[in-house]
């Protein structure tokens, strides 16, 4: 009895899903437009965007909103630019029209608040967008550093990345 007692003291429930996974959606870029399903791949649906060639989709942290890339209307070769839209599609909007990226690394780093991006494009350049003031910045200013990749965000908000300097070491801050 103590034996039997004792196991279904120690059985605890499962929580529900949060975060990311707290919507239970999946999302796939098919012929350029994002598609949201259910785990199982059931209940295909199309989100209706005002945007054209989307791919490279990522859901925020919290699972409310998703990040792609849009090919602008101009039709710009592998110039890209950057939307954000909320999980349902509504509210969707171009992050910044005026900075267009070329062949954009097609993973978008969420920074933990959901409040900025982290992106690699052509050149092996670093990017962070502002999606509440609706700026992308380079990062950059340091010329010894020419391969800046795969960002990643910590916890607390500082981003890291892969970069290598001019000698082709890999970068140590001092």
């Amino acid at each position: 009895g103590i034996i039997v007692g004792s196991r279904l003291l120690r059985q605890q429930s499962v929580p529900p899903p949060f975060g990311l996974a707290g919507n239970g959606l999946l999302a796939s870029s098919i012929n350029g437009e994002i598609v949201l399903m259910e785990l199982d791949g059931s209940n295909v649906r199309r989100l209706e965007l005002p945007f054209e060639g989307v791919t490279g989709t990522s859901f925020s942290r919290d699972g409310t909103r998703i990040a792609g890339w849009a090919t602008p209307d101009d039709g710009l070769g592998s110039q890209k630019s950057l939307i954000i839209a909320n999980s349902d599609g509504s509210g969707a909007f171009e992050v910044d029209g005026t900075k267009l990226i070329g062949d954009p690394g097609f993973r978008i780093a969420w920074s933990p608040d959901d409040r900025r991006l982290a992106f690699s494009g052509s050149g092996d350049r670093l990017f962070v967008a502002d999606i509440e003031a609706r700026i992308v910045r380079e990062l950059g200013g340091d010329a010894s550093i020419t391969f800046r990749k795969d960002p990643a965000w910590a916890p607390d908000g500082r981003l890291a990345y892969r970069c290598t300097t001019t000698e082709g070491v890999l970068h140590r801050s001092a």
